[in-house]
């Protein structure tokens, strides 16, 4: 299948909804995250029309510069150093140098950044500050975390920077099929793209901090506890779309695979996997890669006493920080090219089997604002994200119900 890009007319968000300005009543501007150059740029044409060109990080920089600092090889002031855009290095540092002075209760140089708007010897302007400080908050939610779920990594993941995406399917044609006569020209048909369309949804969450609470001295940095705890949240949310088009996948009825009589299985589950294996087959000759189940329904297969060797080979270890619950794993016995997914997202007592190029899990956007209200003293941090799924070709998709029952 083929994606094709389509964007759609800023002004229509605005016309149905979509436009919320959080940040009036701040000088500051959106940063957004492109997720296929995996950078974050500043600023925005229009309402949700970014300017992907005005880069100022590189998360995979960032992430390498986290390793490094695990590793020993660098200091914790310079990881955000590495992943900044060489024309904004300076002002991060000045940004880094007032962030840490402002955790040790000197908040001598932020005033000082307030008053004068430019610090004495600095390079840091207030709007730049609060721009680049989004960017620095946005940059910690969306960086490397361990996975909790591993549905995302067994279906099309597609980077987009649109709204909007029309994915195209191409049906051939056999040019070849018949024996043709002297001077007598083929007529059989041609091929054909088939398409359909997904707009992406939005999410979001809006963290905000009344004046109150931000004047109250506390043990720990509360907002910060806040903040770092939407690390790995979109993750969850995605993998949850994902989980959503699995288990609406239509499923065959077939029986226990956790029921015995005098010590033996009563159901071969090999029978059932190859039965759905086989309508995916010969429908559009597609080919299932992954089995996918909750944990339960995996250990009923194991316990079988059809069954010997198997599910073996972890693939690849560590991915996810729940193992026992969501895991993958390979080579599932009689059946070598499939994978098994566990994700405890997953319907109990049903599994699916899915070719990954039906379905197409497209992961857009993602906008972050600061902003204030000083009428009210709230300030706080308002992000949305536009992401989905869709099973684009149901009949390379089957499954079971009823196997650990």
């Amino acid at each position: 299948m083929k994606a094709d890009n389509i964007r759609m007319n800023p002004q229509e968000f605005v016309q149905s909804g979509y436009e919320e300005r959080y940040d009036k009543h701040t000088p500051v501007e959106p940063c957004y995250h492109n997720p296929v150059s995996n950078e974050i740029s500043i600023g925005e044409h229009t309402v949700f029309d970014p300017m992907l060109d005005n880069v100022v990080f590189n998360i995979d920089e960032y992430n390498r510069a986290k390793k490094l600092y695990d590793e020993g090889k660098i200091k914790k002031s310079e990881i955000f150093e590495i992943g900044v855009d060489p024309q904004y290095l300076g002002k991060m540092q000045q940004l880094e140098y007032i962030y840490q002075q402002y955790k040790k209760g000197n908040k001598t140089p932020y005033n000082d950044l307030v008053k004068s708007n430019i610090m004495s010897g600095g390079i840091l302007r207030r709007e730049e500050f609060l721009n680049l400080k989004t960017v620095k908050g946005q940059a910690n939610i969306i960086a490397a975390t361990p996975q909790s779920h591993v549905l995302l990594n067994v279906v099309t993941v597609l980077p987009t920077t649109e709204f909007t995406l029309k994915v195209y399917d191409w049906t051939g044609f056999d040019e070849i099929n018949e024996i043709l006569g002297d001077m007598t020209p083929p007529v059989s048909g041609r091929g054909v793209f088939n398409s359909q369309t997904m707009t992406l949804d939005k999410y979001g969450y809006t963290l905000a901090f009344s004046e109150e609470f931000r004047m109250e001295t506390y043990d720990v940095p509360v907002a910060d506890y806040h903040i770092s705890n939407l690390a790995g949240q979109l993750e969850v949310t995605k993998n949850q779309r994902v989980a959503d088009i699995i288990n609406a996948i239509s499923k065959t009825s077939q029986g226990s695979w956790a029921s015995f009589t005098a010590n033996l299985s009563d159901r071969n589950p090999g029978t059932d996997i190859d039965a759905v294996m086989t309508s995916i087959f010969n429908t559009n000759k597609g080919t299932g890669k992954w089995i996918i189940s909750n944990r339960a329904a995996f250990n009923a297969f194991h316990a079988n006493t059809y069954i010997t060797g198997g599910v073996t080979n972890s693939t690849p270890p560590g991915l996810s920080r729940y193992e026992y619950g969501n895991i993958l794993y390979g080579q599932v016995q009689k059946f070598g090219q499939l994978g098994w997914a566990v994700d405890d997202m997953v319907t109990n007592g049903t599994y699916a089997i899915v070719d990954p190029s039906a379905i197409v899990f497209a992961d857009g956007l993602m906008r972050t604002v600061d902003f204030e209200n000083p009428q009210t003293g709230v300030k706080g941090t308002a992000t949305r994200a536009w992401f989905g799924a869709k099973n684009f070709v149901p009949s390379i998709t089957g499954g079971g119900s009823g196997v650990n029952a």
